[in-house]
């Protein structure tokens, strides 16, 4: 069974490099079988939300099929931050 902490460590890794300055992740959760993340805007105080990136297993799906939608999510979700 895949581990959505682990996933969410993942992301975190992938994406953080292609976030405008002042830009960082929080607000983070995680369950058995989702992940999100908040991006904000560290300018702004306390902190404004900019968006979220959210990851889902799909009812029936096997863990091959989530670690490759995985990786295209997040190769996606980094695509619009370039």
């Amino acid at each position: 069974m895949i581990d959505f902490g682990h996933l969410l460590d993942v992301a975190i890794d992938r994406i953080k490099p292609y976030l405008p300055e002042f830009h960082e992740i929080d607000d983070v959760s995680w369950g058995e079988d989702a992940f999100q993340l908040h991006v904000i805007d560290a300018e702004k105080f306390p902190g404004k939300t900019v968006d979220r990136f959210l990851f889902i297993r799909n009812p029936g799906e096997s863990d091959d099929n989530v670690t490759v939608r995985f990786n295209e999510a997040v190769a996606e979700y980094v695509r619009s931050w370039r």
